[in-house]
């Protein structure tokens, strides 16, 4: 049995907790707008622990290849580009709420299928003591990024541009030829 600590543990209760604002987003009693935000924030804390703290370790350890990184890395990027569109949409196009959320939730789906692939490689070649240490690094890393309130537009901006920097992936099949539903001028 895993501890709480176990890095894979984490990153699958991120998913979860993912899954469940995903759910309030779509459900028209609740307050969209906030499951929007924590969603918001509880996406870019976890790329941004995952991809500083967990990825390069991984890589160093030959658990995951540049092809897996790359393509990691295109689908967190293609999550935060259907975010964006969401955040966007809410503040200026409302009644496209539920077709971004639904694509929202689609690119989270595949997101979350490629993350597993590498939570199982890191079950399989991880060491349980390695996997605990590395968990508390991206739990540590995560709190400080949730702590920063890094959920807003101009963040999920920033987070698109390094994205854009970090990756010469093209958007995969789930985003291709979907248009953005609002464009707005990046900040940047």
């Amino acid at each position: 049995m895993s501890s709480s600590s176990d890095v894979v543990e984490l990153i699958l209760k991120d998913q979860e907790m993912a899954e469940d604002l995903l759910a309030q987003m779509r459900h028209p009693r609740v307050d969209r707008s906030r499951a929007l935000q924590q969603f918001a924030e509880l996406h870019i804390a976890h790329v941004r622990a995952e991809r500083g703290e967990v990825y390069p370790e991984l890589h160093h350890h030959s658990v995951i290849d540049d092809t897996f990184l790359g393509r990691g890395v295109a689908a967190q990027g293609e999550v935060s580009r259907a975010l964006l569109d969401l955040m966007e949409a809410e503040a200026q196009a409302p009644y496209a709420w539920t077709a971004c959320v639904e694509v929202l939730a689609t690119l989270a789906a595949h997101a979350h299928a490629a993350e597993r692939t590498l939570l199982d490689r890191t079950r399989e070649h991880v060491r349980p003591e390695h996997r605990d240490r590395l968990g508390a690094a991206f739990a540590r890393s995560r709190a400080d990024h949730l702590r920063d309130c890094c959920g807003d537009l101009r963040t999920v901006h920033g987070i698109m541009r390094d994205h854009l920097i970090l990756s010469s992936v093209e958007p995969g099949p789930a985003y291709a030829g979907l248009p953005p539903l609002v464009t707005v001028e990046p900040p940047w």
